[in-house]
């Protein structure tokens, strides 16, 4: 998942497997195997070698990798002369990693990946078929908030099993233990990086939606302890707490 297009955010995608279909031609290649030379004796030659052992068959090739992008912002990065422009990579004298956007996610909307069959290499002698060759469908915990501001295509994702929201560049918190403590010395604040592709009333209205979602996940989660108490006290004799026990589930714009 791409929180946004700048270099520092997509270099990496050049390190794992292709994005195009073509990749599923690759195959490892297998284990050579290796004869024992022999020193020459003066006397009886040394026994013949065992017949080397049948190399393994070759390994099926890697998934290709499916990279997530903020629909909002398909102009923005493609076609690649745009992604290499608003990379900014080529302010470093570099290029920005070739690939295909797999999901073009669209706000508020659940991350679910489909594996497509995978050619697999032919086995003569097998009837069933491989598991590679089945679709899979993987539903995730993420949820995609389109945050634009930072970039046009900037967005966040929620991960609902642990209340985490992760919103790459859009927000910063501007000191950190972390920065306050580092070997060299104490880091000056860091402020939200603006540019002249950044939008500033897109940021602000981004901002407000990253609150607004944080407040309703807090009170989500105060209505799920709230429940939990009062099923535990239907349960469980000689509780201390009564089933009329509240827990404060007022929203606030605490952390998520």
């Amino acid at each position: 998942m791409t929180t946004h297009c700048h270099y520092d955010h997509i270099l990496g995608i050049s390190k794992l497997p292709p994005t195009a279909a073509a990749a599923a031609g690759i195959q490892r290649a297998p284990i050579p195997i290796y004869s024992r030379n022999y020193c020459e004796r003066k006397k009886a030659p040394p026994p013949p070698l065992p017949p080397p052992p049948l190399p393994p068959p070759p390994l099926p090739p890697p998934p290709p990798t499916t990279v997530l992008t903020s629909s909002r912002g398909k102009a923005f990065v493609t076609p690649y002369s745009n992604l290499q422009k608003h990379s900014l990579a080529g302010t470093l004298g570099l290029c920005a990693p070739k690939y295909d956007v797999g999901i073009w996610a669209e706000d508020y909307s659940q991350v679910v990946y489909d594996r497509s069959p995978s050619p697999t290499i032919p086995q003569p002698d097998s009837q069933i078929p491989s598991p590679l060759a089945m679709t899979i469908q993987i539903r995730t915990p993420y949820t995609i908030l389109h945050t634009p501001g930072h970039t046009p295509d900037s967005l966040s994702w929620y991960d609902a099993e642990n209340r985490v929201l992760c919103v790459g560049d859009s927000f910063y918190l501007k000191e950190t233990p972390f920065s306050n403590g580092a070997p060299w010395g104490p880091e000056p604040p860091m402020p939200t990086m603006f540019d002249k592709e950044s939008d500033l009333a897109d940021w602000w209205r981004s901002l407000h939606k990253v609150l607004d979602f944080v407040v309703i996940k807090n009170w989500e989660l105060g209505k799920e302890l709230e429940d939990r108490i009062r099923e535990s006290n239907s349960t469980i004799p000689g509780s201390s707490l009564t089933s009329t026990t509240t827990i404060s589930t007022t929203p606030t714009h605490a952390s998520t």
